[in-house]
């Protein structure tokens, strides 16, 4: 991920003007960027192609929206709180007591391990599915932050933190390749839809995580982020009789 150099860049800005609200500034930028061009990929991929079957296209597109909308709302959850823990998670482990750049570096390893994650879990999605994966995802992620909560040593906190990562990385994919594989003939559309749910969530966590430490303390706050992955687990146990699951295939 790109964002993975982004926290080390804001310690540093934090520890040379002496405000966390510099290094938050300073991140902003890149999540702009980062959903301006997700807003602009589901533009694209959600206009339809061809002539005269567009009024078709877009009704399948309508009813598929509908029957397909606990799995479309995933991403919002997932980016809500992937971005917010990148924003918020130095800021809410230093008022805990951790030193700044070890707090910086629970942000790194939560992506890197999210990339190993998914790599790891990769080898595995078509044989356990599409709606396991994202509950053990949404599931185990969500009781690692949870976990965090209780009076441990910091650094024990930070190795949760990190490790929630390795279970969340799978799931942004997985969700992309079982919503395609159910309508593969608007994919483009169903995938554009997939990316401005993540672009609404990129933006809905950072502002709330950050109200929620000004008012109520670095301890309310970090509860947004289990919250915010407890409907992923949800949603996808919901949908798990919709087809194009990944379920294994029955030998004949």
């Amino acid at each position: 991920h790109r964002i993975v150099d982004r926290p080390p860049l804001a310690a540093y800005a934090i520890l040379a003007y002496g405000s966390w609200r510099i290094g938050y500034l300073l991140v902003s930028p890149f999540l702009l960027a980062l959903s301006l061009a997700s807003w602009i990929s589901a533009r694209a991929s959600a206009l339809p192609s061809g002539g005269g079957n567009r009024g078709s296209k877009a009704g399948i597109a309508s009813g598929s929206v509908l029957t397909l909308l606990p799995l479309m709302i995933i991403p919002f959850f997932l980016v809500a709180n992937q971005l917010g823990i990148t924003a918020w998670l130095p800021s809410i482990l230093v008022d805990q007591g951790a030193p700044l750049m070890e707090a910086s570096l629970a942000v790194g390893l939560f992506w890197a391990l999210s990339g190993v994650g998914r790599l790891s879990w990769a080898l595995f999605t078509d044989r356990i599915g599409y709606w396991r994966i994202l509950l053990l995802a949404g599931s185990s992620s969500a009781i690692l932050m949870l976990l965090t909560l209780l009076p441990l040593p910091i650094h024990a906190k930070i190795a949760l933190w990190s490790c929630s990562g390795f279970f969340l990385g799978p799931a942004y994919p997985t969700v992309v390749a079982w919503v395609t594989s159910i309508r593969p003939e608007i994919g483009g559309t169903l995938s554009g839809i997939l990316f401005a749910s993540a672009t609404l969530g990129s933006f809905a966590s950072t502002v709330a995580t950050g109200l929620l430490f000004d008012l109520f303390g670095s301890r309310i706050a970090q509860l947004i982020f289990p919250l915010l992955i407890i409907p992923v687990a949800a949603a996808s146990y919901i949908m798990r009789g919709i087809g194009g699951s990944g379920e294994p295939a029955t030998p004949r």
